[in-house]
C-alpha cells in the first residue's frame, strides 16, 4: 500500500473517530443511568414537586375543576412540565414511585448530553463534541443533580438546548431553515416549561435579532437595511418564542389563566425570593442567603467542576478573546465571533445579573447548575482546538494534549466511582478537596446520604447483635421529612421521634447532635464526613 492510500485511510479513521467514541461515551452513560439510578436516595425538595406534579395532572384530568395547581405553595409558580410528566411516569411505572422518578430524571439529563454534544460539534466539530460530552458526562454535580433534583436539573437541560439553537440561528443567519425556527422553539419551551429564568434564552435570541440587524447596517452603511433586517428575522424569532411560550403554558396551570403577564409577574416573584432567608457556611463563616458575597458563585464553580474543565474555560475565553480581535474588522468572521461570544455571555450574565438584584443564593451552585453545561461545551471546544493547532505543529504535540485530557478524564472516571451515588457533593483539589471544605461549606444539602447511613445501620446491627436483630423493632429518628426516613427502612425498623438511632448530617451541624452518644456509623467521601448515626441510649462518653 503506497504512502499517499495509508494517509488517506489514516485520514479517514481519523474522521469518523471522534463521533464513534462520542456515541459509545453517550451509550455508556446511558448504560449507567439504567443500572444506578435505584442508588439515589430522595433529595429534599422531591416530594413537593411529586404532589405539584399530581396536581398539574389532576388539573387536566378534572377537566381543569381540580384547581389544587393553581395556589399549591409558591410551586404554582412554576412551570410543571417535569413534575407532571414524571406523575404520569409514576402512575405507569410497575417499580418504586420514586426509582421511577429517578430513572426518568436521569433520562432527561441523558437529553442534556446530547445537547452539550451537538453544541460542542457545531462550534468546534467532531472532537470538539467528544470533549464536550466527556466532559459533562463526568461533571458530578451535574450527574448527581439528574437524579433526584425536579427543578434545576431539568432546566439545566432546556436550557442547554434553547442556547444551543439560538447560537445556530446566529451562525446561519439569514440562511435559517423553517426547521431551525421551529427546533428553537422547541427549544425555549424546553427551558420555560420548567423555569421562568428560561426568559434569559429569549433575551439572547433579542439580542441576536438586534446584532445582526447593526451588522446588516455596518455592511451596507444605510440604517434603513437595520429596520428591514430586524423585520426579516424579528418575525421569525417572534414565531419561536410563541412556539416556545405556548409549551410552555401547556404544563403551567397558573400561567394558563394570566398567558401574558403571569410568567413576568412569577419571574419578579422569583427575582425577589425571601422564604429562605437562613444562614449556611461559606468558607468557614456564617452567612445568611440575602448577603452573599460577590464571589459566591464563581467560587462554587470554582470548586465544583472539574478542574481540566475550569482550566479549558478560562483559557478558551483568552484564545477566543484574542481570536476575535485579530478578525474583528473580517466581516466574514463576525458572525462567528458573535456566536462563540454569546456562549461566554449565557455563562457570565446570569452571575452578573445576579450580584446585581441581589438574588438569594443557597445550596451550593444548585440554582445555577445550568451553567455548568455551556462550561463544559466552551471547556470541550478549547481542548479540540488546542489539539488541533498542536498537532499542526507537530503530530507528538497533538498527542501530548490528548494524553493530558484523557489523564484528567480519567481520574474524572475515578471521582466518580468512588463517590457514587453522591456525586453531587463532590468538591475538586483546588477547593482541598471534600475532607478540608466539611462545615466549612454546604455539602449534603440535599440529604442524600440517609439511604446509605440507614443502609450502614442495618449493617451494624446485623453484624453486632445478629440473634437480636431477628427479632427486634429498631426504633430511628434523623435531622430530616421523616418522610423520606420512612421510605429507607428495613421491615424491622420503625420512625419514631424518641427513636433509640439518630442520624444527622452536616448541615445546619445537625451531625453534632447527642455527640455524646456512641457513634455507630458514619457515610464519608473522599476522607470528608456527611452523615453520623449515633446510639442515644448507649453509654455517654
Amino acid at each position: 500500500m503506497t504512502q499517499p492510500m495509508r494517509s488517506q485511510r489514516l485520514q479517514r479513521v481519523l474522521t469518523v473517530l471522534p463521533d464513534a467514541l462520542s456515541l459509545a461515551v453517550l451509550f455508556a452513560a446511558l448504560w449507567m443511568i439504567f443500572a444506578t439510578y435505584p442508588d439515589y436516595g430522595i433529595g429534599w425538595d422531591e416530594s413537593i414537586h411529586v404532589r405539584y406534579g399530581d396536581h398539574v395532572v389532576d388539573w387536566y384530568t378534572s377537566g381543569f375543576k381540580d384547581e389544587s395547581a393553581l395556589s399549591f405553595r409558591r410551586d404554582y409558580l412554576y412551570g410543571g412540565a417535569f413534575d407532571a410528566l414524571g406523575s404520569i411516569t409514576r402512575q405507569l411505572a410497575v417499580i418504586d414511585g420514586y426509582d421511577a422518578l429517578h430513572l426518568f430524571g436521569g433520562l432527561v439529563g441523558f437529553l442534556g448530553f446530547i445537547g452539550v454534544w451537538r453544541f460542542g460539534r457545531f462550534l468546534g466539530g467532531p472532537w470538539a463534541g467528544l470533549w464536550s460530552v466527556v466532559f459533562v458526562v463526568l461533571t458530578p454535580v451535574y450527574w448527581g443533580h439528574m437524579f433526584f433534583n425536579p427543578k434545576d436539573a431539568p432546566f439545566a437541560v432546556g436550557y442547554i438546548w434553547g442556547l444551543y439553537y439560538v447560537i445556530r440561528v446566529a451562525q446561519e443567519l439569514p440562511a435559517v431553515s423553517k426547521g431551525l425556527w421551529t427546533k428553537l422553539g422547541l427549544g425555549l419551551a424546553a427551558a420555560l416549561c420548567v423555569r421562568i429564568a428560561g426568559l434569559l434564552v429569549v433575551c439572547y435570541l433579542v439580542l441576536t435579532v438586534a446584532f445582526y440587524a447593526a451588522f446588516r447596517a455596518s455592511l451596507t452603511g444605510r440604517w434603513a437595511e437595520a429596520g428591514r433586517a430586524s423585520w426579516s428575522v424579528g418575525w421569525r424569532a417572534a414565531i419561536s418564542v410563541s412556539i416556545g411560550w405556548v409549551g410552555m403554558l401547556v404544563f403551567w396551570p397558573w400561567a394558563q389563566l394570566h398567558p401574558i403577564w403571569g410568567p413576568f409577574h412569577s419571574l419578579r416573584n422569583m427575582t425577589n425570593f425571601n422564604l429562605h432567608n437562613r444562614q449556611f457556611p461559606f468558607g468557614g463563616k456564617w452567612i445568611r442567603t440575602y448577603e452573599v458575597p460577590w464571589d459566591y458563585l464563581p467560587r462554587m464553580f470554582l470548586f465544583k467542576m472539574p478542574e481540566i474543565v475550569i482550566v479549558a474555560m478560562i483559557s478558551a475565553a483568552i484564545v477566543g478573546a484574542a481570536w476575535a480581535i485579530r478578525h474583528i474588522k473580517d466581516p466574514r468572521a463576525t458572525l462567528q465571533i458573535y456566536a462563540r461570544s454569546l456562549l461566554a455571555i449565557a455563562i457570565v450574565l446570569p452571575w452578573l445579573y445576579a450580584v446585581a438584584r441581589g438574588s438569594a443564593l443557597y445550596d451550593g451552585l444548585r440554582h445555577f447548575l445550568f451553567l455548568a453545561p455551556p462550561m463544559c461545551v466552551a471547556a470541550g471546544v478549547f481542548v479540540a482546538w488546542a489539539q488541533e493547532a498542536a498537532a499542526q505543529r507537530r503530530a507528538w504535540l497533538g498527542a501530548i494534549v490528548v494524553l493530558l485530557a484523557l489523564v484528567a478524564t480519567g481520574r474524572q472516571v475515578s471521582v466518580m466511582h468512588h463517590m457514587h451515588p453522591l456525586e453531587y457533593v463532590w468538591f475538586n483539589a483546588f477547593s482541598g478537596g471534600l475532607a478540608r471544605v466539611t462545615e466549612r461549606y454546604d455539602t449534603d444539602y440535599y440529604g442524600a446520604s440517609y439511604k446509605e447511613a440507614v443502609t450502614k445501620l442495618e449493617d451494624y446491627l446485623w453484624e453486632t447483635e445478629p440473634e437480636e436483630f431477628m427479632r427486634t423493632t429498631y426504633t430511628v429518628r434523623a435531622c430530616a421529612p421523616s418522610g423520606i426516613i420512612r421510605r429507607y427502612l428495613p421491615p424491622n425498623f420503625r420512625y419514631d421521634k424518641k427513636g433509640r438511632f439518630y442520624m444527622g448530617f452536616t448541615r445546619a451541624n445537625c451531625h453534632h447532635s447527642h455527640s455524646g452518644r456512641p457513634e455507630v456509623a458514619r457515610v464519608e467521601r473522599d476522607g470528608g464526613l456527611l452523615n453520623v448515626v449515633r446510639d442515644t441510649e448507649g453509654e455517654k462518653r
